[in-house]
C-alpha cells in the first residue's frame, strides 16, 4: 500500500472554505467527493504543505478504492 500523500483537505464553496482530514474527506459519499474534484473545488494538503493534485487524485484511484 502506497503512502497517503495527503492528511488535510479544503473544499471551497459558496459559504466559504471547509477544513477536515484525509479520514473525513474519504468518509463522504464517492458522489459528493467526486463532485469536489470535477468543480475544481478541492485543495489536498500534508500538514501546511500543499499536495500535487496528480498525486493526490492519483492515489485515490489506485489505493483509497481498495479499502
Amino acid at each position: 500500500m502506497r503512502i497517503q500523500p495527503f492528511n488535510r483537505v479544503s473544499i471551497r464553496g459558496q459559504d466559504g472554505t471547509r477544513w477536515m482530514s484525509s479520514e473525513q474527506f474519504l468518509a463522504l459519499p464517492l458522489h459528493e467527493r467526486v463532485q469536489y474534484i470535477l468543480a475544481r473545488n478541492v485543495d489536498f494538503f500534508d500538514g501546511q504543505r500543499p499536495v500535487d493534485l496528480k498525486a493526490a487524485l492519483a492515489w485515490l484511484r489506485t489505493t483509497a478504492l481498495a479499502r
